[in-house]
C-alpha cells in the first residue's frame, strides 16, 4: 500500500517578513490521498521540455495548481517551491497559472517513481521544466522572487526556446508547438524572460 504523504504545508508559513501578515487567507494542510476530496483530479497528455534540448509527451494525473491555490487563497505573488532533497524555484503565480501547472502524482497511470519526483512534482508544461520541482517537500506563498537552484548557475529564461528538441517519446526531433512559440516571441518583445 502507498504511504499517504501530507501535500505541503509551507502555505500555512508563507508570510511576509517585513509586515509580519499570512499570505494566504485560509492556511492548508491535506493529506495527498485525501486531496480528491477537496478538488477535482485530472489527467491528459501534456508535452514537457527540458532545458538540455529534449522534450516527452505522456499522460499525467494530478491536480491543477490553480485548484489548489484556491483552497488557500494566497494574497502574495510567488510560488516558492522546495523539493526533498533542497531543490529550490521561485516562480509568480500569474505565470504558473497562465501554463495550466499541476501537481503531479501519476505518470502514464503510474505512481511516480522516485526518479519522477515521487509523491508529487510540480509540472510546468510552458515553460522549461527547471521551473518544476521534483519530490516537493513545501510550497510557499512569498511577495519576493529568490533566485532558484538553477537560476543561481546561470538558467535564468525558462522560455521554451524555438528550435528543434529531441522527442524522446517519438525519437525524432520536433518544434514547440505553436503557443510555446508564440510565448517565446512575447518574451523576446518584453526583453525579459517570462
Amino acid at each position: 500500500m502507498r504511504p499517504c504523504y501530507i501535500l505541503p504545508a509551507a502555505l500555512l508559513s508563507g508570510k511576509n517578513a517585513y509586515r509580519d501578515r499570512l499570505l494566504v487567507e485560509q492556511p492548508v494542510s491535506i493529506m495527498l490521498c485525501e486531496l480528491h476530496h477537496h478538488i477535482p483530479q485530472v489527467k491528459g497528455r501534456r508535452r514537457f521540455y527540458c532545458v538540455n534540448g529534449w522534450s516527452l509527451e505522456c499522460e499525467w494525473t494530478g491536480y491543477r495548481l490553480a485548484d489548489f491555490l484556491a483552497l488557500a487563497n494566497p494574497t502574495g505573488k510567488f510560488v516558492k517551491a522546495t523539493s526533498l532533497g533542497g531543490y529550490v524555484d521561485t516562480t509568480s503565480i500569474e505565470t504558473l497559472l497562465r501554463g495550466d501547472s499541476w501537481l503531479v502524482t501519476h505518470m502514464d497511470g503510474e505512481p511516480l517513481s522516485f526518479k519522477r519526483g515521487q509523491p508529487v512534482r510540480l509540472m510546468v508544461f510552458d515553460l522549461y521544466q527547471f521551473k518544476g520541482v521534483k519530490a516537493i517537500q513545501s510550497l510557499e506563498i512569498t511577495d519576493t522572487y529568490e533566485k532558484g537552484t538553477w537560476s543561481t548557475v546561470g538558467y535564468t529564461d525558462a522560455t521554451i526556446q524555438p528550435y528543434p528538441h529531441r522527442a524522446i517519446d517519438k525519437n525524432e526531433n520536433i518544434m514547440p508547438e505553436a503557443h510555446l512559440l508564440a510565448l517565446f516571441e512575447q518574451s523576446q518583445i518584453a526583453g525579459e524572460s517570462l
